[in-house]
C-alpha cells in the first residue's frame, strides 16, 4: 500500500536526450564522439508545484554537439513530444507515439506506438530508440534516450524498474 504523503508528492520526471547527425558526421572518429556523450544529465526542475517536467537536451553534429536545453512543465502533448504519460495513484503508464513522416524513417516500427510501460511509483525506466530519415539527399540520424520516473524522490535516485531498447543497427 502507497501511504498518502508519497501519492501527493509524487510527479512526472522525464529526460529526453536526443542526439542527432548526418551521413557527412558518420565513422570511426565521429562515432567516438558520440559515444563519449552522456546518457544522462543532471535533473534539477526550474520549480515544483506541477504534475512533472521534460527536460529536453539535444546534441546536435552541426552545433559540434553542444547541449541545447530547454523545460517543460507536463502535461506531454503527444504529437508534439512522442510521449502520453498517464499518472495513477499506484503506476503511470507510458505511451510512445513516433512524431514525423513514419513512411520515411529507417526502420519502420509499424507496431512502435501505444503503451509500452507501467512505472510503479518510486521507479523510473529507461528507453532507448533510434531512427534514420532520408529527406533532400541528405540522410539524418538520431538516437533517443528516454528517463522516465515516477516518484518524489530526484529522477536518478528512483529505483531502475526497466531498461527497453529499440535500437538497431543503422546504415
Amino acid at each position: 500500500m502507497i501511504d498518502d504523503e508519497r501519492m501527493v508528492t509524487a510527479m512526472i520526471q522525464v529526460q529526453h536526450l536526443r542526439i542527432r547527425w548526418t551521413k557527412e558526421h558518420r565513422g570511426a572518429a565521429a562515432g567516438t564522439i558520440r559515444n563519449r556523450l552522456p546518457k544522462f544529465l543532471p535533473f534539477a526542475p526550474p520549480e515544483r508545484g506541477h504534475a512533472g517536467w521534460l527536460q529536453l537536451a539535444t546534441f546536435d553534429a552541426a552545433d559540434d554537439y553542444h547541449p541545447a536545453m530547454t523545460w517543460q512543465a507536463l502535461p506531454l502533448v503527444r504529437e508534439r513530444d512522442g510521449l502520453s504519460i498517464e499518472a495513477s495513484p499506484a503506476f503511470a503508464k507510458v505511451s510512445v507515439w513516433p512524431i514525423g513522416n513514419l513512411l520515411l524513417q529507417k526502420p519502420n516500427r509499424p507496431n512502435f506506438h501505444g503503451l509500452i510501460a507501467q512505472i510503479p511509483v518510486g521507479c523510473r525506466i529507461t528507453l532507448r530508440v533510434n531512427s534514420a530519415l532520408d529527406y533532400q539527399a541528405q540522410r539524418s540520424y538520431v538516437d533517443h534516450i528516454m528517463h522516465i520516473g515516477y516518484g518524489a524522490a530526484p529522477l536518478f535516485d528512483l529505483a531502475l524498474h526497466r531498461t527497453i531498447d529499440e535500437r538497431v543497427t543503422l546504415y
